[in-house]
């Protein structure tokens, strides 16, 4: 089987179907619904324009894997620091809760 770059599906030299590549006008009214679908309430898609497809082609992940450890790292340390902050504010109400009431000999 092989598709070319238009989207034609040849299979044993003979074409056996064509490849619907459309665009989407509004990208924020596509949602994902589940592992590899997504849903469009916006308007319909129209049929793409100077788009080729690449058998055997892998995409590249959008990901920024450095930005989002950098982030990663940053939230762990306001976590750090909010938990210690919590700490010590129940140390202190602790401390208060044993002080408050006691009367000295």
């Amino acid at each position: 089987m092989q598709i070319d770059r238009t989207g034609t599906i040849t299979a044993n030299g003979a074409p056996a179907g064509q490849l619907a590549v459309f665009e989407f006008s509004n990208l924020a009214a596509v949602r994902p619904q589940g592992a590899d679908k997504f849903t469009n309430a916006g308007p319909a898609p129209t049929a793409a324009a100077g788009t080729t497809v690449l058998q055997g082609a892998q995409e590249k992940s959008n990901a920024d894997v450095i930005g989002s450890m950098v982030s990663l790292i940053a939230n762990q340390r306001w976590f750090d620091a909010n938990q210690k902050m919590i700490q010590t504010q129940d140390g202190e109400v602790g401390s208060a809760i044993n002080t408050v009431g006691k009367t000295s000999p």
